[in-house]
Parts: structure tokens; sequence; C-alpha cells
């Protein structure tokens, strides 16, 4: 079955958007919604090695399989007249990864198990997952470049929702020292069944594996492997060094609040969906004037939705963990505001990707990685997993920095407002000493938290007019 080349309408283009946005947000949101779950059922102990073991199975996503979905946006020109054989060859390139990786790991268990704190049968679990995570991937995205929404929601919410549901399922009836287990088999279990009967589907339309596209695969996947792996270093090295360093009931505590804060990541990334296809017809445009208006209020409506989560955070956290996890609440402040940075830098990565000049994102995210691991060896030993939430901090501002200097590098930096964005850095610098004190009192937050919610409702009155624009834009 070759790419459809027939017309595609806005309006499917409009609803295949929508909808991706919307599962998305549900299928990241679950792990949020099931936290309260799993701290409860799986203790801290049990909650912390499930996400040293998560930790490990992201890093060897794009290690192991070599995302080789990411070929597809080219290959669906390049190889449009055998885009299934494509499709399947770079399935059977996936796959001979999966197996080398899964001989090497063998052959040096008892170390690799060592060093990555995970029992051998985790770690073959999880490279079986990986064989068919790569063919559910290349099934969504080849479905979404045909528009077909629908099918790639439904399957990213099937495997998600399964997995909590089946990891519940059989942590009911196993005993306690079962549950660490049934949380991970439940967890890979969907994907793996949905994945092998893609694997069918995938491997019927190709019918053979042409080693000679692997070269060409390679050639696109390999060169974005350096700053995914980065990010995803930098987002995972904490946990993973907390487990190493101080063990997994610091690492749940670290957890836990992270996974908290991450809800301003979630909220952002929904954003950015809406913000990046506007400000690339914006800067097709050349309408600067616009962007760098909109880009302001944008900046104030992510900064305002951090600011809200970190003043109800200690209610979150004590719903999502219990009173075990409520000591963790003063590295909300860090992590919160560290995905704020987030939000910052993401605005000039925008710049960065519509005028193809992404080579210095390999290098900002690689560095990014490197400071932040080097921050962790040094002082997690000494405090624990609160210098954790602190170097992530600091990794975020370097992010923003070096995407700020590379932006002004290529010429573009009057796209942007850079006076209001290091006025934006200063108040995140005066939030932080302003929170930690205000987190002493309940009172104080909660008084706090009223005028906020106030200055919130007032704000969106004084600006509904632009509010409206913008989001008719």
């Amino acid at each position: 079955m070759g790419i459809d080349n027939r017309r595609i309408d806005n309006k499917t283009v409009l609803k295949s958007g929508v909808w991706y946005t919307i599962s998305n947000f549900l299928t990241k949101g679950i792990l949020f919604l099931s936290t309260p779950i799993f701290t409860r059922m799986l203790g801290q102990e049990g909650f912390g090695a499930f996400n040293n073991f998560s930790s490990w199975l992201s890093i060897l996503i794009i290690v192991v399989t070599l995302t080789v979905e990411a070929t597809l946006m080219s290959a669906r020109r390049d190889y449009a007249d055998c885009i299934d054989k494509y499709i399947f060859s770079a399935l059977g390139l996936s796959t001979a990864s999966c197996l080398v990786w899964a001989v090497l790991f063998n052959l040096f268990m008892p170390q690799v198990s060592a060093f990555m704190n995970l029992k051998p049968l985790y770690i073959n679990v999880m490279l079986v997952y990986l064989l068919f995570y790569a063919a559910l991937h290349l099934f969504q995205a080849q479905e979404g470049f045909l528009f077909r929404y629908k099918v790639s929601a439904t399957l990213s919410m099937v495997c998600s929702i399964g997995a909590c549901l089946l990891s519940v399922a059989i942590m009911l009836v196993v005993p306690a020292e079962g549950k660490l287990d049934a949380r991970i088999y439940g967890h890979m279990l969907p994907t793996i069944l949905v994945g092998a009967v893609l694997f069918v589907i995938l491997a019927r339309r190709g019918r053979r594996v042409d080693v000679k596209m692997w070269p060409y695969t390679l050639k696109v996947c390999l060169p974005f492997a350096p700053h995914l792996l980065s990010m995803t270093v930098l987002n995972s090295t904490d946990r993973i060094m907390i487990t190493a360093m101080r063990g997994e009931v610091e690492n749940a505590l670290y957890s836990v609040a992270y996974n908290v804060a991450m809800v301003v990541t979630l909220l952002l990334n929904s954003l950015n969906s809406a913000y990046s296809p506007w400000l690339a017809h914006r800067l097709m445009d050349d309408d600067y004037a616009s962007v760098r208006k909109v880009g302001k209020y944008y900046i104030c409506l992510f900064l305002g939705l951090g600011l809200g989560l970190l003043l109800v955070a200690p209610e979150v956290l004590l719903i999502m963990g219990g009173q075990d996890y409520v000591v963790a609440k003063p590295i909300m402040i860090p992590i919160a505001i560290g995905c704020m940075c987030q939000g910052l830098y993401t605005m000039f990565v925008n710049i960065e990707q519509f005028y193809k000049k992404t080579v210095g994102m390999a290098v900002a995210s690689a560095t990014a990685a490197a400071l932040n691991y080097g921050l962790n060896l040094w002082l997690i030993p000494k405090f624990g997993y609160v210098a954790a939430a602190y170097t992530t901090l600091i990794g975020y501002l370097w992010l923003l920095a070096i995407h700020m200097l590379l932006v002004r590098l290529i010429k573009k930096h009057h796209i942007y407002s850079y006076k209001f964005v290091f006025a934006a850095v200063a108040f995140l610098g005066i939030l932080i000493v302003a929170m930690t004190f205000i987190y002493q009192s309940d009172v104080v937050r909660y008084i706090c938290l009223a005028v906020y919610v106030a200055a919130l409702g007032f704000a969106a009155w004084r600006f509904r007019g632009q509010i409206r624009s913008f989001i008719k834009k």
C-alpha cells in the first residue's frame, strides 16, 4: 500500500493535528494521573526502582531502535513508489540492531545488570519491548503521513491505558514481593502485543527486507541520535544517578516531584503545538512585528501557568504520593522553573528549525547533558536528590543561553525581544527565592494563591480581546 498522493484538504489536516495533540496530551497525562495509584501500591522502593527502569528504557529506545521512524519524513518522497518495502526494511534494520544489542547484553549480563541496577530478566523483557516498539511507531508514522489520525490515536491510547490497567490488575493478585514485576510486565505487554500484530502487517505489506536501503536509513536517522540521546540523558540521568548513589527511596521522592512538575512541560508542549504553526506562517510572511508582540503574551502565559502550579504543588504532591512524599516539596520549585526555562528555549528552537539551522542543536543538547552529568556526579553524593533538581535547572538555563546565542549567530535575534526574555529569566530567579519563603507557611501560600486567582481572572477579562484574537490565529 503506497502513499496516497491525493490532495489533502485543510479540514483533514486540522482534524489530524487536533487529534494528535489530544491523544498526546491524554497519553502522557495518564502517567501523571496514575501516579497516586502506583506510589501507594509499589511503596517508595518499588516506585523508585520502576522509575530507574523507565529512565533506562527511554535511553535504550534511541540507542537500540535507532528511531528509524524519523526517516519517513524524507523517505516518503524518496521511496514514494516502494514505501511499504522501505518501511519493512527500516524495521528490519531496527530489528537487527535490537538482536545485536541483545547478544551483547547477554554476553556481559552481570556487568550490564550491575551498571543499570536492573535484574537480568528486566533487561531482556525491555529488549523484547524494543523489538516491537519500532513496529508500532513505524506504523503510526505512516498513518500520520496519510492523515489517518483515528488509527494512530487509538493505538496510543490502547497501549498507554492498557499498560496502566494491566499493571494494576496483575498487582492486585500478586504478593507484595511481586508487585514490581507486575508493574514492569504490565507496562511492557500491551506494546509488545500490539507491536507484534503490526510487525506482521508491515511484513505482509513490505514482503522483504532490502538491505540496500539501510545506508539511506542510517544516513538520515543517525544525525538525530546525538540530539535525541542528549535530551533524553538530560531528562533521565538524574533518576539513574540518584538510584545508583543514594538508593531507590530517594529516587522515588525525586520522581514523584518530577512527575508533578512535568505537568508544566506537558502544558507547554500542547501550547507549542498551537504556537509553532502560527509562528511558521508569520515567518513565511516576514511578519516579525506580530511574532515579537505575540511572543511576549506567549511567555507571560506559560510563566503564569507555571506560577499557578507552584502555588498548588504541595497539595498535588500529597495527592500523587501521599504523606511520605510531602518532604520532597522544596524540589518542586527548581524543577518547575526549569520546565519554564524549557518553554523559553523551545521558542528559539522553533526559529532554528524553521530556518533549517539545526547543527547547533546537537551541540547544545550534548553540552547540557554533559554539564548535568558532571554536576550530578559532584553534588548528588553530598546533597542527595535535592541537588539533582538544581542541576536540571542549570541544564535548562544552559540550553536557553545556547539557543539564544545560536539564533543571534544566524542573525534572527530581532524576531524576539531579548530584553523581555532576560526580564522573564530575572522573574524566574526572583520566583525561586520568593517561593522558598512562601513554602514555609501554608497561610502565606494560600493568600498568594487567592491573589493569583484574582489577578488571573482580572487579566483574562482585561485582555479578553487579545486572547480571543490569539486563539483565532
